[in-house]
């Protein structure tokens, strides 16, 4: 039986976190790290090793002298660690501060970053093996492996080195979700974790399904094109494990919701049967949505819906290949608001070719929204995404940045690759606050707010939110 520390590392760099497992910044709160709570609970459904859970997330401080104590304290005999290409120079830190407390004891690294950049990850002499694709089922049988100290051969995702020379196994199948354990959330302080959005103390993210048909092109879609789907009946039994945990508000992970809207009512309709006492958020497009579905979703307990709105111009909407239009746009958000939901927007800006006058506009037609929340992001060029891959392949870009950066990771103050060719940083940065500000500190935007907050709670994360965006826009 190995002791195994799966490991989730804050995101220290310059570089924006890209999936919800980082979001810890005071804008968005903390939320539970759900990637390595799967695996954990694989690994104690289908072994008998003993999972623990660390979250760098929620510490303070990270040098190497606390990683040295902290492993050291936890006594593992394997360690595991999470990454996305944005962690990766936290997670080699990490990896080597565990070679440092004991050099035999084996690294695995899984997460996003290491399907799009295998060898390089397994190029590292603190790193031992990989885990590509969706490791729930894999890593238990890599354990064994490892316990029995022979290779992981015919292990689908796995990635070693032998004689010197990288090993890529064949990748897993994609996985029947309702077959999955549920997240080991018990292995985390899961007390900690808050949405400065909500309304409760506590909160957690949850997925009831894997995957995107859409093929927006400025995404990278980890879980494939293909949409596999939770039954509500294990859905609701994941909703009803964490109400006897004490937890009662959720953001569902999925990337659409409402993709299937029959399925996304069956899902209201158990909750509903089941008289859970629960509220919830959820990402949407808005070309997904009706009026009738969004008043069951209501109902049921969803209290936020977040759009990705990306553009106010239809002609960038066009070029990003969003497949969406200012009205349909419009219409979503008044449906929702009509059902009283909280609506929130993702917007971006610095898209190649979008000029100024295009981002201006867009800034126009979000104030005419009038979500309740905002959020305006630099467009950048990250690993993976189709539009990082025209600019490689047309020449555009010359220098392949993600590919340097996975061999070399470098310190946290790294600056990342912007997709505009129209306009420099500073002046995006300068948009972008400005932006910001004349949006959320309207009089009437402000006044809006008060009468919509829920609790005194909710009243002191919103103002500290506030108070951190505004002291960010005049300190970057």
């Amino acid at each position: 039986m190995l002791n195994v520390l799966l490991i989730m590392p804050p995101s220290l760099s310059r570089i924006p976190a890209g999936s919800l497992d980082q979001f810890h910044k005071i804008d968005l709160g903390r939320y539970p790290p759900l990637g390595l709570m799967y695996v954990a609970a694989g690994i104690r459904q289908n072994s008998s090793h003993r999972p623990q859970i660390w979250d760098l997330c929620l510490e303070d401080t990270l040098s190497e002298e606390s990683l040295r104590e902290g492993i050291r304290s936890r006594n593992p005999d394997v360690v595991g660690i999470y990454t996305t290409s944005f962690t990766l120079w936290e997670a080699h830190l990490v990896a080597r501060m565990a070679k440092s407390v004991r050099k035999d004891m084996p690294v695995l690294v899984g997460g996003p970053h290491v399907s799009l950049y295998p060898t390089e990850t397994l190029a590292f002499d603190c790193v031992d093996y990989i885990v590509r694709g969706e490791a729930d089922f894999i890593t238990p049988a890599l354990l064994d492996c490892i316990e029995k100290g022979s290779q992981p051969e015919g292990i689908p995702g796995v990635g070693y080195v032998r004689h010197g020379q990288p090993v890529l196994n064949n990748d897993g199948p994609r996985l029947d979700l309702d077959t999955l354990p549920l997240p080991a959330r018990d292995l985390t302080p899961y007390t900690k974790y808050y949405s400065v959005l909500g309304s409760d103390k506590v909160a957690t993210t949850i997925m009831s399904s894997r995957g995107c048909v859409f093929d927006c092109s400025f995404c990278y879609q980890p879980y494939g094109r293909k949409v596999r789907w939770r039954s509500p009946q294990s859905l609701c039994r994941e909703l009803e494990e964490c109400l006897r945990l004490g937890i009662r508000e959720f953001f569902f992970f999925d990337e659409n919701f409402t993709l299937n809207a029959r399925r996304a009512e069956e899902v209201c309709d158990e909750i509903l049967s089941r008289k859970l006492d629960i509220s919830f958020a959820v990402r949407s497009r808005v070309d997904t949505v009706k009026p009738g579905l969004l008043v069951k979703m209501r109902q049921a307990g969803c209290e936020r819906i977040q759009f990705g709105v990306e553009s106010g111009t239809p002609e960038i909407l066009k070029a990003m290949n969003k497949r969406i239009t200012p009205d349909q746009i419009i219409a979503a958000f008044q449906a929702a608001r009509q059902a009283g939901m909280i609506t929130y927007a993702d917007l971006m800006i610095g898209y190649p070719g979008e000029t100024v006058a295009q981002m201006e506009q867009t800034f126009r037609f979000a104030k005419a929204l009038n979500p309740d929340f905002v959020q305006y992001s630099v467009t950048k060029f990250l690993p993976g995404i189709p539009i990082y891959q025209e600019a490689l392949r047309t020449g555009r870009v010359k220098d392949d940045f993600w590919q340097r950066f996975a061999e070399n990771p470098r310190r946290p103050d790294l600056r990342y690759p912007i997709a505009s060719d129209q306009v420099d940083l500073a002046t995006l940065e300068r948009l972008q606050r400005r932006a910001y500000l004349e949006f959320y500190f309207r009089p009437k935007y402000l006044l809006h707010r008060l009468t919509r907050l829920r609790s005194v709670r909710e009243l002191v994360r919103q103002g500290q939110a506030a108070i951190g965006l505004l002291a960010r826009q005049f300190t970057s």
